[in-house]
């Protein structure tokens, strides 16, 4: 009897260690890569291999977006370029397509700011654009 209390004492905290050690919750996941904004450079090399394969293509910033709506206003691509309805694909700061949008509105009567509004969708694996991603125009072949 007195065996086998000092082995129970001797087995318990190392039994107590194993059933705390297994309700210890996991860690939690690592958070997202920080979203960093394409630079003046990167918006210049990607206009210059866009304009080799279409002359008139035109590569903007996201300057603001509206998560709620899933809007972003572009700049830097001009108004009289682009027309309601037409295609604009976002890119990251890598150059990897983002999500994909259609160009409903501007505001050309605001000459001094003038911005694009385009509704997006994110693509499969992508994410909404957000200020500093590059906005991709491509006009239509005639």
């Amino acid at each position: 009897m007195v065996w086998s209390r000092s082995l129970v004492l001797m087995l318990l905290p190392t039994v107590g260690a194993v059933f705390l050690t297994g309700c210890t919750p996991p860690p939690p996941p690592p958070p997202p890569p920080a979203i960093v904004p394409a630079t003046p450079e990167q918006a210049m090399d990607v206009q210059a291999a866009i304009t080799k394969e279409y002359p008139t293509g035109r590569v903007g910033h996201v300057s603001g977006v509206d998560t709620g709506a899933g809007n972003a206003a572009i700049s830097g691509i001009p108004i009289a370029d682009v027309h309601k309805g037409a295609s604009i694909q976002f890119v990251d700061s890598g150059n990897a397509v983002i999500a994909n949008g259609t160009v409903i509105d501007s505001n050309a009567s605001n000459p001094e700011y003038p911005l694009i509004i385009v509704h997006y969708e994110p693509t499969a694996g992508g994410r909404g654009p957000v200020y500093g991603d590059l906005a991709v125009y491509i006009p239509d072949k005639p």
